[in-house]
């Protein structure tokens, strides 16, 4: 929610945008019409190449030039993989005209859709017998594609691996799966709000916001967090834990809100729970490790809809937050930038230095962006985030099952919190 965090969220907010315009019928594949033999590939496995509609390629001294003439146009990859074998795609690349898009699709699994990168982009294969990559674009557009790689990766990791690494290191997660759901996504969000990189500065957090919706949650933490790549905002930390509650059955999704034209805007992720035949909605907030109580930090979760109503009744008072220290999670700065937010330097890299900052809550965001928020006609307190709640609704992440996520919007949109206007 601070400055940083606000310039990072729009970054992410268009990624996911032209992700979702993607996000239509099946491409329709034509007929193979060259080899892949000319075609920037690297490794031993080969893809077959086939136009989705009408494209241009062209082989340079760069790699391979796709034109894409028509609207929707451009060229399949596809892998014939080993099933009992895991692989790991490398593509790089660079964006020269339009809105170039990657798709990527194992097996008959669900697409997942992102820009194509101005750099590099990495996907892990789980056992699947083909990969099927496409670039293309709703509009015309020319892409550069640069290099192609797939290779065997046994020592990969897998969202299934990610899933026992966190059973086997949060205690009690195993028991509460079973028997206090609400608690499981606690210790979860727990879990991912300390594990998470988070970044000051927006550049770093902007850099990697697009690629997050299209990657799995073992392929941001161990591919992005782990190796000290990049850090996130609450965009980024959102996708991420709502990605990370999915896989122990959760239908999490995010929720950017908030009031755009003052620059006070926020992402947090909601989860639902089945309550008397309808579904609840809670926020489980990465950025601050914070979950809404009703009362105390110890009492019943509070529902979105409920803290809505106790705040349209001036009520605020009621709503009291169970705020949990962070003091693993790593803070990325790059070198130069404003320190404010560090408490203790860890160490430094090329592109980054790496700190501490214990306790990062609400109230000492609060603290930081008072000015701010009182500039704005928003007090810097509860009742000024509950205003931007009720400000206006950005976005919201489609839910595994999006009729969830729907009747989120419906619930919302009937107190009086309105889609906010482009």
């Amino acid at each position: 929610m601070s400055h940083v965090t606000r310039r990072a969220l729009g970054a992410a907010t268009v990624a996911m945008v032209v992700l979702l315009a993607a996000c239509g019928s099946g491409p329709r594949r034509h007929a193979p019409v060259a080899t892949s033999a000319a075609l920037p590939f690297v490794g031993d496995l080969r893809p077959s190449v086939h136009d989705y509609e009408s494209a241009d390629r062209e082989v340079d001294g760069a790699g391979l030039r796709i034109h894409g003439r028509s609207s929707p146009s451009g060229v399949f990859l596809t892998y014939a993989l080993d099933p009992r074998q895991r692989y790991r795609l490398r593509l790089a690349g660079t964006p020269l005209t339009g809105g170039p898009i990657l798709r990527i699709r194992f097996d008959d699994s669900t697409p997942t859709w992102r820009p194509a990168p101005a750099g590099e982009a990495q996907r892990v294969i789980p056992g699947a017998r083909t990969a099927e990559v496409l670039i293309y674009g709703e509009r015309e557009f020319s892409y550069q594609l640069r290099r192609v790689e797939v290779r065997a990766c046994p020592r990969c990791r897998t969202d299934a691996d990610l899933r026992r690494e966190i059973l086997h290191d949060v205690r009690g997660l195993g028991r509460a799966l079973s028997h206090d759901r609400k608690k499981a996504a606690r210790l979860i969000l727990d879990w991912s709000a300390r594990t998470l990189n988070f970044a000051f500065d927006p550049t770093s957090a902007a850099s990697v916001n697009p690629e997050l919706p299209g990657m799995t949650a073992s392929e941001i933490l161990y591919d992005l967090f782990r190796t000290g790549r990049a850090g996130v905002t609450c965009g980024g930390a959102s996708v991420f834990t709502s990605k990370v509650m999915r896989l122990f059955g959760f239908d999490a999704f995010t929720f950017n809100f908030g009031d755009r034209a003052a620059g006070l805007t926020h992402v947090s992720v909601v989860v639902p729970f089945r309550h008397q035949g309808t579904w609840a909605y809670f926020f489980f907030d990465p950025t601050f490790n914070t979950t809404f109580r009703d009362g105390s930090p110890s009492g019943r979760y509070l529902t979105v809809a409920e803290m809505v109503r106790l705040a349209n009744g001036g009520d605020v008072g009621q709503i009291k937050l169970d705020e949990r220290p962070m003091r693993e999670r790593k803070y990325l700065v790059p070198p130069g930038a404003n320190m404010t937010g560090c408490d203790r330097i860890l160490s430094r890299t090329r592109s980054f230095i790496v700190c501490r900052s214990d306790p990062f809550t609400l109230g000492r965001y609060f603290e930081w962006s008072g000015l701010e928020m009182g500039a704005a006609g928003y007090t810097p307190d509860l009742t000024g985030f509950m205003k931007l709640v009720r400000a206006g609704i950005l976005s919201v992440g489609a839910a595994p099952d999006p009729a969830v996520s729907d009747k989120f919007v419906t619930e919302l949109e009937s107190l009086g919190v309105a889609r906010a206007t482009t």
